[in-house]
């Protein structure tokens, strides 16, 4: 490598990059995704039907992590988990995809809720 010699009077930027920094940017045309809207209506009902999976016992942290990989679920999705002698109950109040539920291989029985409550679940209610 040849040493380069830095003199007061050569300028920092050589001509060739000034030019081309001074030219404006032709736009760029870019095609726009077609995306399909779902209906409000739909959106609405699904994020309001919840889900209760039954599985046996001991198997509820199975269960969760079975159903981030089939993404039914988030990762960072908190379900409420009651543990009981014959069988764990999971309740899951937003569900991203349900279209893999009834593939699930740790889960029981997959229930639909359509209507639930978030205040006052009794211990007999469950």
């Amino acid at each position: 490598m040849a040493k380069l010699r830095l003199d007061k009077s050569v300028p920092l930027k050589p001509k060739s990059v000034a030019k081309v920094a001074a030219k404006p940017a032709k736009p760029v045309a870019r095609p726009v995704a077609k995306t399909v809207p779902k209906p409000a209506a739909e959106a609405v009902a699904n994020d309001r039907i919840g889900y209760l999976l039954q599985s046996p016992p001991g198997l509820a942290n199975v269960l969760k992590k079975e159903l981030n990989f089939v993404g039914a679920t988030a990762r960072d999705q908190k379900l409420f988990v009651k543990l009981q002698r014959n069988h764990d109950l999971l309740f899951l109040n937003h569900v991203k995809s349900d279209e893999r539920l009834d593939e699930l291989r740790t889960a029981e029985m997959v229930l639909r809720c359509p209507a639930y409550g978030r205040f006052k679940i009794s211990q007999r209610q469950l």
